[in-house]
């Protein structure tokens, strides 16, 4: 069985619950079930992520035989007779989910993830609202741990293995892992080790696929809601168009239903004096790399220039690559180029002490809210206004402020001539989404095959501006 390879081009005919299916060879029971709209539960599985068969609710019969498969690792076969439901597995999958809820603290209601956690839905499914087992989960002062980022709270780990895959596969980066067997089965940090002191670029794929509240990002809506009924303050805030598209998904709203302009006007409503365009931020951000990659040509610097849209990236680089760091750009991030010029050039007034300008970012992923000042991601972003009680759907378009005319006048410039200068030294940009695809080509960089001048990584999709 180690050799065997599935050949796509061959058909397999098996009967899911008495339908007959026909899929390619190698399709898993799971996949073959969804095909057809049978729906199997499931809370490792991820589409995603590789098979890994961890949390069993996915177990089905074959055949009528009396051992259970999990179907998320079962490969189909010629003829096969699944059933997904009788009482028999209906039995075993209550019995999972009260094992589950027995190491998992009832906290439902003030969750980060209430309404959209994969293990409550199930405990809904299920009819299960407690578990008969005895309860085993950790005391939360010794298991839950936060930085200014990320909080992982393990009480609530269901061990399902995403985010352990998450963190290796797709962005092979290894800051998470699992230790022990058996009941001491676990996952953890290398040597258990805080977050911050372990390779981390904090780019937040596993608390995106974490089907539970195990692992979420830093909130930082209370802080912000305070500063905003400061009246001795100054609040200004940017949206880019790709946190506006990021807040309609999370909203559950078409991405054309909501643009920067209902956000600009929601921003003002809640109390930000000043609202701007982040992907003029974004600009200058770009232009400072770009200048400096203009000055590394002229002066014959270390080429190729490696930047990212997240400072997460040095923590990669320094981890993996250190022999790489003189390339690495010394560029700032969209963020800290927004607090810089709204803190010094652009403030609000010329008398106003920059300690009482609070600048917040929305941010479309928990990539670029690392080492931001104050940054909100779309949920949080959302539940703000749901406290001040503003639909955002139904809020007019407001126009962004205008910083002075002379400052976005002579930025601009800077930027068009710095961009027209790159070009004419024919030098090649590469831009890469995720760190797995940058590996290659940091690798190409060492043995001094890359034909590369600049090479951009961006973390995600949510990334991109477009």
């Amino acid at each position: 069985m180690s050799n065997y390879k599935p050949n796509p081009d061959k058909n397999v005919n098996l009967f899911i619950d008495g339908f007959p299916v026909t899929v390619p060879e190698g399709t898993t029971i799971l996949e073959a079930a969804r095909k057809i709209n049978v729906n199997i539960p499931t809370l490792c599985n991820h589409k995603d992520l590789c098979r890994r068969g961890l949390c069993r609710m996915c177990v089905v019969e074959c055949d009528g035989r009396g051992k259970l498969v999990a179907s998320c690792v079962t490969d189909v076969w010629e003829g096969v007779k699944v059933v997904t439901n009788n009482l028999r597995i209906l039995g075993i999958r209550k019995t999972i989910m009260e094992l589950l809820l027995a190491n998992h603290p009832p906290e439902c209601l003030i969750c980060v993830k209430h309404q959209t956690c994969e293990l409550q839905d199930l405990s809904l499914v299920y009819n299960v609202s407690e578990s008969l087992f005895e309860q085993n989960y950790l005391d939360p002062k010794t298991r839950k741990v936060s930085d200014d980022t990320l909080v992982i709270d393990m009480r609530k780990c269901i061990k399902c293995g995403r985010c352990v895959d998450a963190c290796q596969e797709i962005q092979t980066v290894k800051a998470i892992n699992t230790a022990g067997r058996s009941r001491e089965y676990e996952i953890c940090t290398p040597y258990k080790q805080p977050l911050h002191n372990g390779p981390c670029t904090y780019c937040g794929h596993c608390a995106k696929v974490c089907p539970v509240g195990a692992i979420y990002s830093h909130d930082q809506s209370r802080l912000i809601l305070e500063k905003l009924g400061r009246k001795d303050m100054q609040k200004a805030a940017q949206v880019s168009k790709a946190a506006a598209i990021a807040i309609a998904k999370e909203a559950g709203l078409e991405p054309q239903s909501i643009n920067t302009g209902n956000i600009c006007a929601a921003l003002k409503a809640i109390g930000f004096g000043k609202v701007y365009d982040a992907d003029f931020f974004t600009d200058l951000a770009e232009n400072k790399k770009y200048a400096e990659l203009l000055e590394r040509i002229k002066k014959g610097g270390k080429l190729p220039m490696i930047a990212g849209c997240s400072a997460g990236l040095v923590n990669f680089m320094k981890e993996y690559y250190p022999d790489l760091l003189e390339n690495m750009s010394a560029g700032i991030t969209c963020e800290h180029s927004f607090r810089e010029m709204i803190q010094t050039e652009a403030s609000f007034a010329q008398d106003t002490n920059p300690s009482l300008i609070t600048t917040v970012t929305l941010a479309p992923c928990l990539a670029q809210k690392y080492t931001a000042n104050y940054a909100l991601l779309p949920k949080e972003f959302l539940q703000i206004l749901q406290i001040k009680g503003i639909d955002l759907a139904s809020m007019e378009e407001a126009p962004f402020d205008s910083l002075p005319k002379d400052i976005s006048n002579r930025y601009e410039l800077q930027n068009s001539e710095t961009k027209a200068k790159i070009a004419e030294t024919g030098i090649k940009t590469l831009t890469l989404t995720g760190l797995a695809d940058a590996r290659p080509v940091f690798e190409s960089i060492r043995r001094g095959e890359c034909s590369a001048g600049f090479v951009d990584v961006r973390f995600c999709s949510e990334c991109d501006r477009e």
